[in-house]
């Protein structure tokens, strides 16, 4: 009895490490649901004419879903853009406060995700891919 017991917890915390290990913000592969971990991006748009912003690497089929978000009091908005590998603009929404998107990708290749602010602002980007 003791014996299964001891085994039975060595089982346990194998499979609660394996876990914890294939869940970090690193991941590339797909788990067995296919739904990737939300992921965090801080940025600080310049202001002006100027952009900033991020690409991420998608395959046609690929579900993008997250929110975008002012972080602290502005006075003015955000406009949020995607831009497929083509250059064509897929999605775009100006932004007061707090965002949530969701777009699926028609093909393969890098998506820029592009935040416009009048003035310096930092924006909090969550995202996964499903």
């Amino acid at each position: 009895m003791r014996r299964t017991g001891i085994l039975s917890l060595a089982l346990v915390l194998v499979l609660i490490g394996a876990g914890i290990y294939s869940v970090g913000c690193r991941q590339t592969t797909r788990s067995i649901s296919s739904v990737l971990p939300y992921h965090e991006q801080r940025l600080t748009t310049p202001g002006g004419q100027q952009a900033a912003g991020f690409a991420l690497e998608l395959r046609a089929g690929d579900r993008l879903e997250g929110s975008v978000q002012q972080v602290g009091a502005q006075r003015y908005g955000v406009a949020f853009s995607v831009v497929n590998p083509n250059g064509k603009g897929i999605y775009a929404i100006y932004i007061n406060g707090k965002h949530d998107f969701v777009f699926t990708a028609t093909i393969d290749g890098y998506y820029a995700l592009d935040f416009y602010s009048v003035d310096s602002q930092t924006i909090l980007v969550k995202y996964r891919r499903t």
